[in-house]
């Protein structure tokens, strides 16, 4: 598999692109500022009225715009905030003000971070309470940042032979069919974080990936790579159930 790096890409492209990224947590930050060191000359960093993020992205020499007015200023606009707000930005803030031709673009992965950190979630929650099982706790940040980091880790190590399955060996992908197959799956994901509901990204792109395949005819599926996958699906339910078990027993075991 080849990995592209920054003197792979035509960054002429974006330079003089006018270019709104909306919020400025830590994926808007790490956006904005990349983009500018890569030498892009034109971003703004949208945020609602009254934001604390304001001071920050203008201490750091960004200009700050509403979200409506940059919406209409911007080629491309970038949604960096949770999952879950951005819907209800896009309708309040966006659709009536973004212009023809501008595209958008959207970052999301909570529901992965997630499914990673529930359970140690949980255990944190019963030990800070002294043993009480309580609906809803805060969730430290330490916990958040493990998720990431471990995320991050996967992907840089095994991550890739993930990558070359969903993007070559199921069918055959060009620029419009895997951006029609992001979309669907960035949709899903943000409607299941939204609502509470675990699902992977994984699993939700690969049926997004076979929705386009389908599109030409099944003779456009490797069915042998797809019967692998749901293959995969079907083993690791009851495997990873039965390791939970033993590692239970164990613990129990050691601890107790």
């Amino acid at each position: 598999m080849r990995v592209y790096y920054d003197r792979d890409c035509d960054i002429n492209l974006i330079k003089d692109m006018k270019v709104a990224i909306l919020g400025y947590g830590s994926q808007g930050h790490a956006h904005a500022l990349n983009l500018r060191d890569s030498g892009a000359k034109n971003i703004v960093v949208a945020l609602r009225e009254g934001s604390p993020s304001q001071a920050k992205a203008e201490a750091e020499g960004l200009k700050v715009m509403g979200i409506a007015e940059a919406a209409a200023w911007c080629d491309l606009i970038m949604f960096t905030m949770p999952d879950e707000l951005q819907a209800d930005t896009y309708n309040k803030y966006v659709k009536d003000n973004i212009r023809e031709g501008a595209a958008m673009a959207f970052a999301h992965g909570s529901n992965d971070v997630a499914n990673a950190i529930g359970p140690l979630a949980a255990v944190a929650g019963i030990v800070s309470s002294g043993g009480v099982f309580v609906g809803e706790s805060a969730l430290p940040v330490w916990i958040l940042l493990l998720g990431g980091i471990g995320i991050v880790v996967g992907l840089v190590t095994w991550g890739y032979k993930v990558m070359a399955t969903i993007g070559r060996n199921i069918t055959e992908l060009t620029p419009s069919r895997g951006f029609a197959a992001e979309l669907a799956a960035a949709t899903i994901v943000v409607v299941a974080s939204g609502t509470g509901i675990p699902v992977s990204t994984t699993h939700t792109l690969v049926g997004a990936v076979l929705g386009v395949g389908l599109a030409r005819g099944i003779g456009a599926i490797n069915l042998n790579v797809v019967g692998k996958i749901f293959l995969s699906w079907v083993v690791t339910l009851p495997v990873g159930a039965l390791l939970s078990i033993l590692f239970f027993f164990l613990f129990r075991g050691i601890f107790s």
